[in-house]
């Protein structure tokens, strides 16, 4: 008898939870260790427009190979890994998750089809206003200028160089917007070559240090023995690092700023680090959004877009590498950036 009632109980888990599977917008399944599905939504059939897919394996189901290639990966390592996807005409988040217990693994698409056509409109719009605003702004540059010659009274010459400073700043935020454009659209052009790090870094260090002095810091520079040479697009990698040390500068009133480059797990490790005023760590999160600045008047006092953390982050994604930031409030802030190392340089 108690046979019966533990089978009849397991019955209705089951149903329970192929109830709750089927009511999951997003699409489910699950994946046995042989590769066979075991168990899908009803979501998970739209989106690929059939409905046998229990007791098959996953190769056969999904006609699409990268999808495929991007399971095998996921299964015969047994890890976690979240992509986004194309399948059909839409966008997904794919999320793979190994289950060790069971030997399976789940698999969740979450369609972001109408986000990314949001995200794009918005970038339409910003690059499109962008490059509208160029032409007024130069015409209105090259008057300042004519200006600033033919105007010698200290008084009228004052409100002029205010509208010069303000015109600057704007067609700063212009460019970078388009640049952040370019970079998120995957747009512009990238030219990748061989080149020493150390010394694209040591360059640029140097052209600061003028900069830093003036301000009273020490500016360090840092590299270990033998780094090797890795493939990167060296005038972006130029403005990331400018941008990184011009901030540290920037947001450093005592102390120093250090750049330093080593190796480790098939990766060029660079950190740029301050005494400066940190970052609030409610902050953090947010610091490489577009605009997001965390002590506005003073961004606006030394001429920040709110931009350039964002324009960092863009390069470092387009050599397929991470940034991570450390900071505590009022004693400094460090970046970490890791980019990885091709084959042949390690």
């Amino acid at each position: 008898m108690s046979n019966k009632v533990e089978l009849l109980e397991l019955r209705a888990k089951i149903q329970d939870l192929e109830d709750a599977t089927s009511f999951i917008e997003e699409g489910f399944l699950v994946i046995d260790r042989d590769g066979k599905i075991k168990l899908g939504n009803d979501s998970f059939r739209k989106i690929i427009c059939r409905e046998d897919v229990e007791g098959k394996p996953y190769w056969n189901v999904f006609e699409d190979e990268s999808i495929n290639e991007l399971l095998k990966r996921a299964i015969a390592h047994r890890q976690n890994i979240t992509e986004e996807i194309i399948f059909n005409n839409k966008i997904y988040t794919c999320h793979i998750n190994f289950v060790p217990k069971r030997e399976k693994t789940v698999v969740v698409f979450y369609d972001i089809t109408e986000i990314k056509k949001l995200e794009k409109i918005k970038r339409d719009f910003v690059s499109n206003v962008s490059h509208e605003l160029r032409t007024p702004l130069t015409a209105i540059k090259g008057y300042i200028e004519t200006l600033q010659e033919e105007i010698s009274n200290p008084r009228r010459r004052k409100y002029i160089d205010i509208i010069e400073r303000n015109v600057r700043r704007l067609t700063n935020i212009v460019e970078d917007l388009l640049l952040l454009s370019k970079l998120e659209d995957r747009e512009l052009h990238v030219e990748f070559e061989w080149l020493n790090l150390g010394y694209l870094v040591k360059n640029i260090v140097d052209v600061f240090k003028f900069k830093a002095k003036d301000k009273g810091l020490k500016l360090y520079f840092e590299e270990e023995p033998d780094l090797p040479i890795i493939k990167g697009d060296p005038f972006k990698l130029e403005q990331l690092f400018i941008n990184l040390i011009d901030n540290a500068i920037k947001y450093t009133e005592k102390g120093y700023v250090r750049v330093s480059l080593g190796k480790g797990n098939g990766n060029v490790r660079i950190f740029v680090e301050d005494t400066g005023i940190g970052i609030p760590e409610k902050d953090i999160v947010r610091i490489f959004e577009r605009f997001y600045v965390v002590d506005k008047s003073r961004s606006r006092q030394l001429g920040g877009t709110g931009l350039g953390l964002s324009i960092v982050k863009h390069i470092v994604l387009l050599h397929g590498g991470k940034i991570d930031v450390e900071s505590i409030l009022g004693k400094g802030t460090k970046f970490i950036i890791h980019l990885p190392l091709c084959p042949e340089s390690e």
